[in-house]
């Protein structure tokens, strides 16, 4: 697509950002000041979000994890409105927000992440912990501190044995496993732990568990949470003091009311360009799209789909071009408290509690450069380089399993 003639004025060119989290930060710090910029969000933080779980062990506050939205914004040289997006009109180029506001648009860049996924069973919303955020993982510390300084015997039941139930389970261990008396459940529907990953991963964290009080229930499925109690669809019941809800994630009913989804609970399709299949003006980005390969909903897939937006909708509004998103070849790291740590690429998967460090790394690496206004600490930055230097030094030699053997640290499982 190419202008012939005058070219536009790109300043007047209105772009809106509905979210502002991985995906909707990176989106707006990629579009130089100058540009009109308005993104929308009611949340005043941005939450460092893969590292929540260690807010349970207090290893992290919940401030510790979090940056001023506004402040990122204004040095980005954007407006930021703090209001949750509504409803989307596309045929008119307009985004509603729920204080009623209207705000029109030339090219929107939609990053509005998911919501907790309950499935609809009956009571999960009123009587389980969500875990999606600082705030609830904050909500699960105070409510197990109150339970061990009430009662010897604590009952815990983990809803969802994937990636946020293996890591909520590696930190309660890591805070509470010494209590006496604790027993902690997990129940996953999938017949193994962390089911999106190769399977090697699952003997080695029921190996980890043996001896202690914990109880996998793999095949297993949640039909109904009441206080005190799950039940299961198997007829079988389990007594819970708390009950922490690591589901997964649903699609926000935006996609499919504004027409960018196909069907209710689906995600947003989008093209090599990220760019809406139904809507070429709107580009999706983090975890709202559906790429026709679909992909982990991982935070740096959602860094790199929010720059690539910016891009597209700054070419679009160009008459440029459109690039095409090709997804970053990076681990993903899963942390099991004290005990172990993963790097997945692939379907290789390697071990060893290294692998947390790495993950420090991550988080520090990305705080600072989100905050660009602090610079790092000499500590920070010693942090980030040295566990960082270790996570590429173990992944480059992926290749070779006797270089990987020689660092001594880290297991290749097989």
């Amino acid at each position: 697509m190419f202008f012939i003639g005058k070219k536009p004025n790109l300043s007047s060119r209105r772009i809106v950002v509905a979210g502002a989290n991985f995906a909707g930060l990176c989106a707006a710090r990629a579009i130089p000041a100058g540009w009109s910029v308005t993104v929308l969000d009611p949340n005043p933080f941005f939450e460092f979000l893969p590292n929540i779980h260690e807010v349970i062990s207090r290893r992290k506050s919940p401030e510790s994890l979090r940056l001023d939205k506004a402040a990122i914004i204004k040095r980005a040289g954007h407006k930021w409105i703090a209001q949750r997006v509504a409803a989307i009109l596309p045929d008119k180029k307009q985004v509603v927000c729920d204080a009623g506001n209207v705000f029109e648009y030339d090219a929107l860049i939609l990053a509005v992440g998911g919501e907790n996924n309950t499935f609809g069973i009956e009571g999960a919303a009123q009587y389980a912990m969500p875990f999606k955020c600082a705030d609830h993982c904050a909500a699960i510390n105070r409510r197990l501190e109150n339970l061990v300084h009430r009662q010897k015997g604590i009952k815990v039941v983990i809803v969802g044995g994937g990636l946020e139930g293996v890591e909520a389970l590696g930190e309660i261990l890591r805070a509470f496993g010494r209590h006496p008396g604790i027993k902690i459940s997990v129940v996953e529907g999938q017949n193994r732990l962390l089911p999106e990953a190769p399977p090697v991963i699952d003997p080695v964290l029921r190996r980890h568990c043996k001896g202690l009080a914990v109880e996998f229930l793999t095949g297993e499925r949640v039909a109904q949470v009441k206080e005190g109690k799950v039940f299961l669809a198997s007829g079988k019941s389990l007594e819970t003091d708390i009950t922490l809800w690591t589901g997964g994630a649903k699609a926000p009913d935006l996609l499919y009311e504004s027409g960018l989804a196909q069907r209710p609970g689906a995600w947003a399709e989008v093209d090599k360009h990220l760019a809406s299949k139904a809507h070429p003006s709107i580009f999706v980005a983090g975890d709202a799209a559906q790429l026709e390969s679909a992909l982990p909903k991982q935070a740096y897939h959602a860094m790199d789909m929010g720059r690539l937006a910016a891009q597209n909708a700054m070419n679009l509004l160009g008459g440029k071009e459109l690039a095409t998103y090709s997804p970053s070849a990076k681990p993903a790291l899963i942390s099991f408290g004290e005990m172990d740590a993963f790097a997945v690429s692939g379907n290789k998967v390697f071990a060893g509690t290294i692998f947390n460090a790495a993950k420090e790394a991550v988080y520090q690496l990305v705080m600072t450069r989100m905050d660009s206004s602090r610079p790092p600490t000499r500590a920070a930055r010693a942090s980030w380089r040295g566990a960082q230097g270790a996570l590429n030094l173990a992944l480059g030699s992926a290749s070779s399993l006797s270089s990987l053997l020689a660092l001594g640290k880290i297991r290749a499982l097989r």
